[in-house]
């Protein structure tokens, strides 16, 4: 995340009144907790998420990092020794 992100953000905020801003951030809550009672993920889900925020450039992850996570990844779903 960069500082103009930030300066963007907030201000896009102030559009709306600190009560419109409670009620979206309320109905995007209840929704997500709605869904997450539903969803269920496994250890390949959360890999393709961090994988797919990677891609994104939301999760900035050095070399070292990424080459740690892909062998952690590669070791535990065997992806290696599969024939």
């Amino acid at each position: 995340m960069k500082l103009q992100d930030i300066k963007q953000f907030l201000k896009f905020r102030q559009k709306f009144t600190k009560r419109e801003w409670h009620e979206i951030n309320e109905a995007v809550r209840l929704q997500e907790n709605k869904r997450a009672d539903q969803i269920v993920l496994d250890d390949s889900d959360i890999y393709s998420v961090i994988i797919r925020l990677n891609n994104s450039n939301v999760l900035e992850l050095s070399i070292d990092e990424k080459l740690e996570f892909f062998e952690k990844v590669g070791s535990e779903l065997d992806i290696f020794n599969q024939e």
